[in-house]
């Protein structure tokens, strides 16, 4: 099944906004939605791309990321945190290839972050 719904449902929209973003019928994203069609491949690159995730994952071909961006964040916090501990003091620069690795970890090394 895919997680069209789950996603669309996490940004908080509805239906009818989200088939006008992308010009699309509502009966066109429930039949999507509820899997009785599958996601036309131009569509479910466009919505993979809104929803940063890969297609894979969109259509459920891939493991749950769930916590994915939570996750991420605490990492980060954890290298400043780390940081300001060796340097000893509260406030630390976070060099951008260490906060670019743990991004591309996250995502999977998708091209285009850097």
């Amino acid at each position: 099944m895919n997680r069209l719904k789950a996603l669309r449902k996490e940004k908080g929209l509805k239906q009818r906004k989200f088939a006008e973003m992308f010009s699309i019928s509502i009966r066109t994203l429930q039949n999507w939605e509820s899997g009785k069609n599958n996601i036309k491949s131009d569509k479910a690159k466009q919505f993979a791309d809104y929803f940063c995730v890969s297609v894979g994952y969109l259509l459920g071909y891939e493991p749950d990321q769930s916590g994915g961006f939570e996750t991420l964040l605490e990492e980060i916090k954890e290298i400043r945190q780390y940081a300001c501990m060796v340097a000893g003091f509260n406030q630390v620069f976070i060099p951008e290839s260490e906060v670019i690795s743990v991004i591309e970890k996250h995502i999977g090394g998708q091209d285009g972050i850097r």
